[in-house]
């Protein structure tokens, strides 16, 4: 697995370039503020944008750490400084060191969290390669929270938390907030409902669906496209 993430990373920075991903690096602050909607997800840009755009991504899933990398600079850039646009994060949980990281990247001021989603999707590589057999074993016993807990303790996400002020004891009340782990089971569901969402990441574009589109280039080319109708 260490050997899959470390050439997906490659591939990432073959697409942006070293300085792409240090500019991507200080976009994510353009991003702020943030705010949280009544379902739970989170949104960037104004409310009244006339171009709106759902992201559906996971922690673990390479090619949504991929997707951020690349679309992070000219997303905030080239679309949301305009206020012709706004983009909603939605959460797809596939699996527990997912929920561990949903959790703490939600975990703090709505207005900031994009600076933590963009942080815990530019360490993906460096969690999914610190796990192993026996760490995925010992993590099979116990409650949701304690699981997720142990999780964030094993893969260095919590360490990694602090430096986003993230302190243990938040962390911990974060990891264990069983309303927000429920919320977090029912926007995962989205998965299941035959809507064409069921691979990370997809994309909604003012209400519709783009169809195979799973890669910042696809979606850059569809926003073009809603922008020329909507200016």
């Amino acid at each position: 697995m260490k050997a899959v993430m470390t050439a997906l990373k490659f591939l990432c920075l073959m697409l942006i370039g070293v300085g792409g991903l240090a500019a991507a690096q200080d976009t994510s602050d353009s991003l702020r503020p943030a705010s949280r909607t009544a379902e739970g997800t989170y949104l960037a840009g104004s409310a009244d944008a006339p171009v709106k755009l759902v992201e559906y991504v996971s922690y673990t899933c390479p090619y949504c750490a991929i997707y951020e990398e690349v679309a992070v600079d000219g997303r905030a850039q080239r679309y949301l400084r305009s206020g012709i646009l706004n983009v909603e994060i939605h959460h797809v949980i596939l699996d527990p060191v997912d929920l561990a990281t949903a959790l703490l990247a939600r975990c703090g001021e709505a207005g900031d969290f994009f600076r933590r989603h963009h942080a815990f999707m530019e360490r993906q590589a460096v969690t999914l390669s610190s796990i192993t057999p026996a760490l995925k074993q010992s993590w099979t016993d116990g409650t949701v929270t304690e699981r997720v807990q142990r999780i964030a303790a094993d893969t260095g996400l919590l360490e990694f938390a602090a430096t986003l002020g993230i302190d243990k004891v938040a962390a911990t009340r974060c990891l264990t907030d069983t309303k927000e782990v429920a919320l977090l089971e029912r926007l995962a569901e989205v998965r299941d409902a035959g809507n064409g969402l069921e691979l990370t990441p997809s994309f909604v574009l003012n209400g519709k669906v783009l169809a195979d589109i799973h890669t910042w280039a696809g979606v850059r080319m569809n926003l073009d496209q809603a922008l020329s109708h909507a200016n």
